[in-house]
């Protein structure tokens, strides 16, 4: 599949084609077998790369902490893991293991490995889900778990030609061995991309929450690790595999202010990228190629009452967030050609 075929040719400019080179993440056709056994959510400023079928590894985006003056959008890096129990009957419980790993800057770790003992010989590798087929942009009736929905910025009408992503701007890593990637949850708003020069470019909705299935042989296990600088030691959790029991892993870097998710002025502006979203902080991390320019989302319609699939589990707080700010996103980006170019 070219790549290109993410967009009508009207709007990927297929007059002016840039070649696009071949992704370096693997695809299953497969749709996500749901619940899994682990399920990772991902939600906040993130960069996906993959290493084949071997690794996925995803930068966490870190120019929002540490300045002198405070950051106008300032985002905090969470884990919080869930134990559930009862999964598809009424007794169906979500009981969050205590306590939540609070990182916050994400420079004053080292790195986050997510080791995966025993998948099930099904489950084995590093995959994204994409329906067999074409993806056509801004399509609703494709597949909403389809990896597709999720930005990519090496891919038109962004930049095929490839970026360099900066490495400071993208540590620590998370680090993944196995697991089936996809879009756990796209807005129900619709959104533009403002190329710089000529008619906005229409792209329906976007990729909100990812995640990724992980399944475990009964012997199998999930060893969370955050190490940190010496002399401090790691930060660790184990989750085994338990009849009965599945377990949710949450990893977010969102954008707070006095306790509170950040509120966007205006989503829909046509000018001020800062009060539509928080999408052009992806900036920070790579030099626009030569003869390119930056790319503005903008929110071109708005969409229903959001609800996360119900074998995921949310607290309060959260859930009244995602029903309300589907308007500016903070959804997280691919490097689908892996970033380095």
């Amino acid at each position: 599949m070219s790549l290109n075929d993410t967009l009508p040719d009207s709007e990927a400019g297929n007059s002016t084609r840039v070649v696009q080179r071949q992704v370096t993440y693997s695809v299953k056709n497969d749709p996500p077998n749901n619940p899994p056994d682990v399920l990772l959510l991902f939600h906040g400023l993130f960069w996906f790369t993959f290493h084949g079928k071997d690794e996925c590894e995803i930068g966490i985006h870190n120019t929002t902490q540490g300045h002198l003056i405070p950051h106008l959008h300032p985002h905090e890096l969470d884990i919080t893991i869930w134990e559930i129990t009862g999964s598809g009957t009424d007794q169906r419980k979500c009981t969050k293991q205590a306590p939540p790993i609070h990182i916050g800057n994400p420079k004053t770790i080292e790195g986050i490995h997510i080791d995966v003992i025993k998948p099930t010989s099904a489950s084995t590798g590093v995959y994204v889900y994409e329906k067999k087929g074409p993806f056509s942009r801004p399509d609703s009736n494709n597949d909403p778990r389809d990896w597709r929905w999720v930005l990519d910025f090496e891919q038109a009408p962004f930049y095929p030609g490839g970026i360099k992503l900066k490495p400071e701007t993208v540590n620590p890593v998370i680090s993944i061995n196995h697991g089936l990637f996809y879009t756990l949850h796209k807005t129900t708003s619709t959104f533009d991309l403002l190329p710089g020069s000529g008619a906005p470019i229409p792209i329906g909705n976007v990729a909100q929450y990812i995640g990724a299935n992980i399944f475990l042989e009964h012997d199998g296990e999930v060893r969370l690790t955050v190490r940190h600088s010496f002399p401090h030691p790691p930060t660790g959790r184990t989750l085994e595999w338990k009849s009965g029991t599945r377990y949710q892993i949450d990893i977010t870097n969102d954008c707070f202010k006095a306790q509170s998710h950040c509120k966007f002025e205006d989503p829909a502006h046509a000018t001020n990228k800062k009060k539509r979203n928080d999408f052009y902080l992806y900036y920070d991390c790579f030099d626009v190629p030569r003869g390119s320019h930056e790319i503005g989302l903008k929110k071109s319609g708005s969409g229903g009452t959001a609800t996360l699939p119900d074998y995921v589990c949310i607290d309060e707080r959260e859930k009244k967030y995602i029903e309300s700010n589907n308007d500016s996103p903070c959804g997280s980006v691919v490097a689908g050609q892996g970033g380095n170019s």
